[in-house]
């Protein structure tokens, strides 16, 4: 009888060669095992590990007899060496996965105690040089968690011992120069433990690999895995089907569609597949679904009643088995095949099923391979990423419902629907011939479930990126935020103006230097804490509001005046809590987080806590409360769920809350729920050997569905949702921002970065503020470095930051912006990409594999971004393939009007250009030639006029059609003054922002006049307005008796522009004081006046800001400030306030070495 067996396999990126500790485990007596008291029935075994080829690893079993203080023993294997190794002053890293890590009993489910597993080194004395240690919740457990490939954990430390150790590393009182023994440990068992140990070396890194691995890790990935290798890669073709079709011949069918040709027999075995794209053509000859019973050790399940079934252009694949009835509906279209799997349980118990697709693929000898969660070559042998809650749920990789494998001759996509909810699943790989999907579900008596899939050959073209698109195209309500946000969410993120007084601000009035900086660096929105007094009563209802334990706690805070009184408490959240953010301009995330306060969860909740965990299930973060702490809680088909809407209802009517911020506290999923309330009526229950169980995650992501359906509120906006480090795809799926909590000052993860952007599609993301923790803290000698060395240090470390802000659509925080002229030029840019929206088909390449390519929006308006990841200045050339942009030919210019030169045909659109090191462009889409056939080329500059922008361009063109028809797109607040084409004025149309114009000559000039619809007085006299006198005194800001808030924020934001540039440049108070209509007696003023037309007009000493509405008017102060800062520039000191509370002076005096500390400016020249 044929069976089942899911088996744990690792895969690992291949490893650079050793220098110290070279093992592979091929001989388990060459350790020792050691224990603490308690433990017994210890054994050592080797294993295969599918580490690399002809290696093995090292299993340790055990069991334990009794715990010590209520804590597991250790159990450890160790190893000495013949001779001593000197590690002094040395840099290394090194790649230890433990795996198949396990822990049970009541105290890890009770949250008391940390296991973990570690590695320690010891010296000839037998004393420890040092220790690398992890605790459970955090990187252990690989192969339940991650799956079966997973990175190594990677650690870079310095073993001498008069320099700091980062992160769980520690340092003893040994020798490093005469390190002799290792030792791998485990503990957190209280009954059996089982652990598996991968072990390569320690290899010597180079200095800019020990300060920036996540750097490092990225400009691997793109060299190894040819993401952007695509110059000399042929045309980009969608369709090399030009039908999709299902046809009877006889007794078999041949279905065409995804570039793909499927042919089943009448059992519904697939005999065969051919690849259009690659021209394969592949035997199979088995079924593409295989069932396995999960009560019967993974029995593979016999049907003896097959038939096929063919509907108009669906092929129906049907069995049963009595017990089960089992269809198969598979309907071919051009771009993909879909599979949709329906399973009935006929029985009169729950089926726990393991069901496996399976379809053949052929690959180049260099073929590359995504798994829904890492890119990485493609491995030999057998592979699986299974991706399983467990109470490490911390652990759930960030993962994608599809799977990618790419060479240099097509492109393979399998996926699943975004919204089926799946608790168990997994990704496989069979010998480089088999690409698989599984999942283990249950199935509720007489009830039936539903799966679809999807699979497609694509066009080689842009390799990686091609597969990432098409499932875009084919399910993009996954990849989009909620319709009618706030758009404030697309900006970047900040805390209140409680934030500034930990920098080195000089003004005196924070709430002024608040208000501008924000405007001036784009801030838009505030995850902001306190916005509740018990977690999970987000409302704050009145039967809960009091006499409860935590009241102590709170009366030793500020906010007790008003949290001791349920109507204080609304009126504050709603005029304080709520209404600084308003008055700041900016809109207000809600922070929530999957807990809930432990008096209310066990009088309210009980049954839906969840239970099964490690100790992180019990929480309790500062911000949140004084002994704000509990459980975590299931969100869907609860109470607690919906309470939580009802919550949120209810505040919307008190404030205009924009978005609620859920915390990703040690993973949003990955936890297993057991509920039976829940499991009665959820989708997405699968099961392990304890029994039925439903993932965290499908609860989220419900409860976040749920959200996005509440009613607008009064302004018109859908209330979104905000996550922080979105570690699940279901969570992911129905988050609309994603807020990155490691900016500039931290390890710089791009490679994170990166993947983040292909998870979130078209959604908008941004960094935090996390400067108080510039992880450059322990890392430097400050006595062996120089000035220049550690500048250069920050220059490479904000360059990759403006790089992946510009090429993955991140908005920057104002840690990234101060102090960094070059960032903060382009700080508005990941705002406007945002709201066009990522496109993975960038239709760019580069002749240079290293250069990251970009595009965000469509057609005219188009964004390019690219990065250069040299450590120098280099010209590089770039050809656009304008198919992929939309219907033109396309011409494009630098984001600021420098002048370009491009070169152009029908099917490409060439120009070259030079990027500083470490450093990003933007061009933008402006225009296009609709019937162009021949072949061109021209020079493209927009420059600034006094009254609006010029364009000009000179033309040739070779063999091309006459008339060209030129689209042009016309810049915002701008209109159509004049066209001139050779100097002579033409007629043109103009349709949504379009220039539209037709020429009769091949060699030819354009100059278009665009006019501002704002500075109708021309911007130069703005500037020179008196907005000031020669002592400093203010002009005054005059607004209308009657004014209401807008206008009266909108005169606040000028005060504050040059309140804030006097005392930070000039290091005075400068103040434009605001008054009223009627109090003005004369005197240069600004006014902001009510009137139909719309405008700002200087007249004699008065500057006009006119407007039918008071947002209007205040939008239009935004544009004058704009204008504004090219004269009154401030960029900002680097920050550094909050090293001195965090206690990073080494940070501080590497700072002041390098000239960065006090007024601190960092230029990318």
């Amino acid at each position: 009888m044929k069976k089942f067996i899911i088996p744990f396999l690792i895969l690992i990126f291949k490893i650079e060669s050793a220098i110290y500790f070279k093992e592979s485990f091929d001989n388990p007596d060459e350790f020792k095992i050691g224990y603490e008291e308690g433990v017994e029935n210890v054994k050592i075994i080797k294993e295969k590990t599918y580490f690399k080829e002809g290696e093995s690893s090292i299993r340790v079993e055990w069991s334990v007899s009794k715990l010590k203080d209520d804590k597991s023993p250790k159990v450890w294997i160790e190893k000495v060496y013949k001779e001593e190794i000197d590690m002094r002053g040395k840099r290394l890293k090194f790649y230890f996965m433990p795996f198949e890590g396990k822990w049970e009993g009541s105290d890890i489910i009770g949250g008391k105690y940390h296991g973990n597993f570690g590695i320690e080194f010891y010296d000839s004395n037998d004393k420890l040089v040092a220790r690398h240690d992890w605790t459970t919740w955090w990187h252990v457990a690989t192969n339940k968690i991650w799956g079966s490939l997973g990175e190594p954990l990677e650690f870079t430390f310095n073993v001498n011992p008069s320099s700091s150790y980062r992160g769980g590393l520690t340092k003893g009182d040994g020798e490093p120069s005469k390190i002799k023994k290792i030792r791998f440990y485990s503990s957190g068992s209280s009954t059996t433990g089982k652990f598996s140990v991968i072990w390569d070396d320690l290899k010597e890194i180079s200095f800019d690999e020990y300060i920036f691995p996540g750097i490092k890790k990225f400009l691997y990935l793109i060299d190894e895995n040819k993401i952007y290798d695509n110059w000399n890669l042929p045309e980009y073709k969608e369709f090399f089907l030009n039908k999709s079709s299902l046809n009877k011949k006889g007794n078999i069918f041949e279905l065409y569609g995804g570039n793909l040709m499927l042919v089943f027999s009448s059992s519904g075995e697939l005999h065969q597949m051919k690849d259009f794209v690659r021209g394969d053509i592949l035997k199979f000859d088995k079924d593409i679904f295989s069932i396995f019973d999960g009560d019967k050790d993974f029995e593979e399940i016999k049907f003896l009643n097959k038939k096929t079934v063919y509907k108009k252009n669906i092929l129906e694949i049907l069995k049963e088995n009595g017990e089960i009835t089992f269809r198969n509906f598979i309907e071919p279209t051009k771009r993909a095949i879909f599979c949709k799997i329906s399973i009935r349980n006929n029985s009169e118990k729950i089926k726990k099923l393991y069901i496996e697709l399976n379809l053949p693929f052929s690959t180049e000898e260099e073929s590359f391979f995504f798994d829904g969660c890492e890119l990485l070559k493609l491995p030999y042998g057998n592979y699986e990423r299974i991706i399983e809650g467990s109470y490490y749920g911390a652990l759930y990789p960030p993962n994608l419902p599809f799977s990618i494998i790419y060479d240099d001759k097509s492109v393979f996509l399998l996926g699943r629907k975004p919204d089926d909810y799946i608790s168990y699943e997994k990704i496989l790989l069979r010998e480089r011939k088999i690409i698989g999907y599984g999942m283990k579900i249950a199935i509720r008596p007489k009830e039936k479930n539903e799966y679809n899939f999807v699979f497609a050959s694509i066009s080689p073209s842009y390799r990686f990126f091609s597969g990432v698109d098409l499932y875009y195209k084919l399910f993009p309500y996954a990849f989009k935020p909620v319709e009618n946000m706030d758009p404030n969410l697309y900006k970047g993120e900040s805390m209140a103006p409680e934030y500034f007084k930990y920098r080195n601000l000089k003004g005196k009035d924070i709430e002024k230097i608040a208000l501008e900086l924000f405007r001036r660096f784009n801030i838009g929105w505030y995850w902001k804490f306190g916005g509740y007094k018990r977690i999970g009563d987000w409302f704050g209802e009145k039967e809960y509001f009091s006499n409860y334990k935590q009241e102590d706690g709170w009366k030793k805070r500020s906010e007790w005046e008003y949290f001791c009184d349920f109507e204080k408490f609304h009126k504050w959240r709603k005029e304080v809590w709520s209404g600084e953010d308003i008055k700041l301009g900016l809109s207000t995330g809600f922070y929530l987080c999957n807990f809930c306060e432990e008096e209310l969860a066990k009088n309210l909740y009980n049954d839906e806590i969840i239970s099964e965990g490690h100790p992180h299930l019990v929480y309790n973060h500062g911000p949140l409360g004084p002994n704000n702490y509990g459980p975590r809680i299931y969100w869907y088909y609860t109470k607690f769920g919906q309470d939580t809407l009802n919550s949120f209802k209810k505040i919307r009517e008190e404030i205009p809350l924009s978005s609620i911020c859920m915390d990703n506290i040690r993973g949003n999923g990955g936890f297993k729920f057991r509920g039976e309330k829940v499991l009665s009526k959820s989708e997405g229950i699968s099961f392990d050997e304890k029994g039925i169980y439903i993932d965290e995650s499908i609860g989220i992501s419900q409860i976040f569905n749920q959200i996005h359906l509440l009613p607008p509120d009064k302004r018109g906006y859908k209330l979104a949702v905000a996550g922080d480090c979105v570690n699940t795809w279901y969570s992911a799926m129905n988050t609309d921002v994603l807020l990155i909590e490691d900016g500039s000052y931290g390890e710089n993860q791009i490679l994170n970065w990166f993947f983040n952007r292909i998870r979130f599609g078209r959604k908008p993301l941004c960094f935090h503020v996390t400067h108080w923790s510039d992880r450059l803290s322990g890392k430097i000698d400050i006595d062996k470095v120089s000035p220049e060395e550690i500048y250069e240090i920050y220059r490479k470390r904000f360059g990759f930051t403006q790089i992946s802000g510009l090429c993955f659509g991140i908005s920057f925080s104002i840690d990234d912006i101060m102090g960094v002229p070059d960032i903060f030029k382009v700080c508005r840019i990941p705002e406007e990409e945002n709201i066009y929206g990522y496109q993975p088909l960038s239709g760019l390449r580069c002749n240079d594999k290293m250069i990251i390519c970009s595009r965000f929006g469509n057609d005219l308006g188009s964004i390019l971004s690219i990065g250069n990841t040299y450590s120098e200045k280099r010209e590089f050339e770039f050809k656009i393939e304008n198919k992929i942009i939309g219907d033109g030919t396309y011409l494009i210019s630098d984001y600021s009007g420098k002048k370009i030169n491009i070169d152009f045909t029908p099917e490409f659109t060439h120009f070259k250009t030079d990027i500083n090191k470490y450093s990003a462009k933007v061009y933008k889409v402006i225009g296009k030639i609709l019937n162009f056939n021949g072949k061109g080329k021209g020079e493209i500059e927009i420059n600034e006029k006094d009254y609006g922008k010029r364009l000009k361009g000179d033309f040739e063109i070779e063999n091309g059609k006459i008339p060209l028809k030129f689209e042009i797109l016309i810049p915002e607040n701008h209109k159509v003054e004049s066209i001139f084409i050779n100097g002579k004025g033409i007629n043109f149309d103009v349709n949504n922002d379009i220039l539209k114009f037709e020429i009769q000559d091949k060699k030819f000039e354009i100059v278009v006049d665009f006019k501002s619809k704002i500075f109708l007085s021309g911007k130069e006299k703005i500037l020179n307005f008196k907005f000031f006198d020669e002592n400093m005194n203010g002009c005054q800001i005059i607004i209308d008796d009657d004014c209401d808030f807008y206008d009266m924020r909108a005169a606040k934001r000028i005060n504050s522009f040059f309140y804030l540039w006097a005392s930070e440049n000039k290091k005075i108070e400068l103040d434009l004081p605001i008054k009223k209509n009627s109090e003005y007696k004369g005197g240069y003023a600004i006014f902001l006046k009510n009137s139909k037309n719309e405008g700002i007009e200087l007249k004699d000493e008065k500057l006009f800001i006119f407007a039918s509405d008071s947002k209007q008017r205040e939008k239009l102060v935004l544009e004058l400030l704009k204008l504004l800062e090219e004269k009154y520039v401030f960029y900002g000191f680097m920050p550094y306030g909050r090293l001195r509370e965090a206690g990073l002076y080494d940070v501080i005096n590497l700072r002041k070495k390098a000239g960065l500390y006090e007024n601190g400016i960092l230029k990318f020249e």
